[in-house]
C-alpha cells in the first residue's frame, strides 16, 4: 500500500509533493543532464536549458549533472556529444564551430527548432537568484584550449566539476577552488595511479563496482557517486549501500528505488 502511495506521490510530482512525503532517501540525488535521459515523458533534450530548468526546479532533486564541451572560440557549452548530428541533424563538431556559428542551430528534440544549445553563462545566469544545488560539469573536452578556458573563470561554490583524466584531474583539483570529482571504473588502477594521494571524489559505474568497495572507499574519506543506474530494480539493489550520491538517469525509478518505504 505504501508503495502504491509512493507511486502515486511520484505522479504528482509537479503539483507540490514533498520529498518527506516519499520516505527517507539518505543519499543526493542529481539528474543527468539536467532532467535525467530524454524519452516520451521526458522531452527534454539533455543538457539543454529547458531540461536545467525542470530538474532544478524540482524541489525532490538535489541538483543536477550536466555535460560540458568548448566552441572553437573558447566558449564553455553544454552538450554532452563530440558531433551535433543526434539532437539538431547537423553533422558537425562543437569544437569546429564557434559560438555565433553554434546559435543559429536548434534541437530538433522533441520539435522542430526547439530551443539553441545552451551555454555555462547562460546555466549560471539563470540560476544565480534560485534556491543553491548542486551543478555537476562534466567535462567532455580534455583539450588543453578547453581546460585553459575553465581554469580562467570563476565558478559559484555549488558548481562541482568531474573529469576522468587522471593527469588532467589533479590539475583541476590543485587549481580550482570547487570540488573536483575523478570519474573512472577502474578503481584499484585509480588508487595504485594517485599513491596515497587519493582522490576526494570519484563518481563509479555501478554495475563494475560491490557494496564493499563503495564502504571501504567512504571508510576511506573518498566521496562516492554512482552513476548508470539501468531500471529500477538496480536502485533496489544498491539502496542500502554507503554511497553519498546517485546520478539518476529515470527521477521516479530513482525515488521508487531509493525510499525507505517498502
Amino acid at each position: 500500500m505504501e508503495r502504491r502511495i509512493l507511486a502515486f506521490c511520484l505522479v504528482l510530482l509537479s503539483f507540490g509533493c514533498t520529498k518527506e512525503e516519499k520516505g527517507e532517501i539518505n543519499v543526493r540525488i542529481l539528474a543527468h543532464g539536467g532532467n535525467g535521459f530524454y524519452s516520451e515523458v521526458n522531452p527534454f533534450p539533455p543538457n539543454s536549458l529547458p531540461a536545467i530548468q525542470k530538474g532544478y526546479g524540482n524541489s525532490i532533486l538535489d541538483g543536477i549533472e550536466v555535460d560540458m564541451r568548448c566552441t572553437k572560440d573558447c566558449v564553455m557549452v553544454l552538450y554532452h556529444d563530440e558531433n551535433l548530428l543526434y539532437y539538431t541533424g547537423v553533422n558537425a563538431s562543437i569544437a569546429s564551430l564557434t559560438w555565433d556559428e553554434l546559435q543559429t542551430i536548434r534541437y530538433q528534440k522533441p520539435r522542430k527548432d526547439y530551443a539553441p544549445i545552451c551555454s555555462v553563462h547562460e546555466m549560471l545566469k539563470w540560476v544565480e537568484d534560485k534556491p543553491q544545488k548542486e551543478i555537476r560539469i562534466q567535462i567532455q573536452n580534455e583539450e588543453d584550449y578547453c581546460i585553459s578556458t575553465l581554469l580562467k573563470h570563476h565558478f559559484p561554490a555549488n558548481v562541482s566539476f568531474a573529469i576522468n583524466n587522471w593527469s588532467l584531474f589533479d590539475t583541476l583539483r590543485s587549481r580550482l577552488e570547487n570540488d573536483v570529482w575523478l570519474t573512472h571504473n577502474e578503481v584499484n588502477l585509480a588508487l595504485k595511479h594517485f599513491q596515497g594521494n587519493y582522490p576526494e571524489r570519484m563518481e563509479i559505474a555501478a554495475s563494475t563496482i560491490s557494496e564493499l568497495a563503495v564502504s571501504q572507499l567512504m571508510d576511506m574519506g573518498i566521496e562516492v557517486s554512482l552513476y548508470d543506474m539501468n531500471g529500477m530494480e538496480e536502485y533496489f539493489r544498491i539502496r542500502d549501500w554507503n554511497m553519498a550520491e546517485v546520478q539518476v538517469d529515470n527521477v521516479t525509478h530513482a525515488f521508487l528505488g531509493l525510499s525507505e518505504n517498502d
